[in-house]
């Protein structure tokens, strides 16, 4: 009975913590690599977005485009082409981020 309480427990924090939110604003350092929230580049850039908590997977879309950001891998894809960081991207205090250098591997996008 007690480990059916822990699940449900471990569960709740789990749906909990997947509710993303963002700082307000800057780029905070990890382990050497800086990352930035994904929802300020949202806003910077004007993507629409959408957070999975269960599969813990982001999606941008703006205009015919769509990037899919994968919590806890280096692996993006956009539009339909997988594309790799060198660090993976991460769930830190509820905030969804990644490593600056995304914003190259979006670079096409960001210009529309």
């Amino acid at each position: 009975m007690c480990f059916l309480i822990i699940i449900l427990l471990s569960g709740l924090a789990t749906f909990l913590i997947g509710c993303a939110t963002v700082p307000q604003s800057g780029s905070f350092g990890q382990k050497a690599k800086s990352y930035v929230p994904v929802l300020n580049l949202c806003q910077q850039y004007g993507f629409d977005w959408q957070w999975d908590s269960f599969v813990r997977i982001v999606t941008l879309k703006k205009k015919n485009n769509e990037v899919k950001i994968f919590v806890g891998s280096p692996i993006i894809i956009v539009n339909g082409l997988t594309k790799r960081m060198t660090s993976s991207a991460k769930l830190s205090q509820a905030v969804v981020m990644v490593p600056v250098e995304f914003k190259e591997l979006i670079k096409d996008l960001l210009v529309e």
